[in-house]
């Protein structure tokens, strides 16, 4: 049987919720010149990452969220923006997690919540984060 929630809305044992969290990972910039046939970079290993497109997972938002099961928080944070956490509810919905407060986005508010928990981010985009 499978599961579905959005924006809090019962479904099946997979759970995509609607909410907002830490920043994905760079994409390179399009402008950036390219390795040559040499095999050089012309990229420094120091050089700073390239801006990470903003999406409903980087949307501030405050979040009193006290200790209690990831479903539950995950259905708190779905509340706040439009970025879907996505996860197997079968295996994720009562691992204990911690609480949440302060103002930040809810991609970095999900990273607070799984903190030491066996719960983590396993892939995320601007409008998507999946957990396991």
């Amino acid at each position: 049987m499978v599961r579905r929630f959005a924006l809090g809305a019962l479904g099946g044992v997979t759970l995509a919720l609607l909410c907002g969290c830490a920043p994905a990972p760079a994409a390179p910039k399009p402008d950036a010149p390219a390795a040559h046939s040499t095999g050089i970079s012309t990229a420094a290993s120091n050089a700073p990452a390239a801006a990470t497109p903003k999406g409903a997972c980087d949307k501030p938002a405050a979040h009193p969220i006290p200790p209690q099961r990831f479903d539950e928080t995950a259905q708190q944070l779905a509340h706040a923006t439009g970025c879907f956490i996505e996860t197997d509810l079968s295996r994720t919905e009562s691992v204990p997690v911690n609480a949440v407060t302060g103002a930040m986005s809810i991609r970095q508010a999900l990273e607070v919540a799984l903190k030491g928990t066996p719960l983590e981010i396993v892939s995320q985009t601007p409008n998507r984060i999946t957990v396991r």
